[in-house]
Parts: structure tokens; C-alpha cells; sequence
């Protein structure tokens, strides 16, 4: 995976080889809105109940680590 950033923090290209990619993921900010996002998924080889327990076991790990660095600044 390659990524790209020009001159505006808040864009970037992401090149993904597809090849092998069981899922993909991207969440982008809407345009005009500070907090709203879009949501757009894909899966290829994996099933969809798989990739939410990969999703879901992601975010409780991001959550724990949020807790932490909460604690410890």
C-alpha cells in the first residue's frame, strides 16, 4: 500500500493492490461538514460477518488504547 499527501493535510491517495485485499475500508470526511463521514466497504473473499468481527475486535482494541493514552496523556 502506497500513500500520497500534497499540500492540503487533509487529503491523501491511497493505492491499494488489490490482488490479495480481502476487504477494504474507507471512511472520508463529507465535504462542507466538520463532523460527518461516508462510509464505503468492500469485501472479496472474506464474508461480510467475518470482516465485522475483524472490525469489531479492531475497535475494541482502538478503544483500549484510547483509555490508555487517556490516563497517560
Amino acid at each position: 500500500m502506497a500513500t500520497e499527501q500534497g499540500s492540503d493535510p487533509e487529503v491523501a491517495v491511497v493505492v491499494v493492490d488489490g490482488e490479495q485485499t480481502l476487504a477494504c475500508v474507507v471512511v472520508n470526511s463529507v465535504p462542507g461538514s466538520r463532523t460527518g463521514i461516508e462510509v464505503s466497504t468492500s469485501v472479496n473473499g472474506l464474508s461480510k460477518a467475518g470482516m465485522a468481527y475483524i472490525l469489531r475486535d479492531l475497535a475494541t482494541k482502538w478503544e483500549q488504547d484510547a483509555a490508555i493514552e487517556a490516563l497517560h496523556g
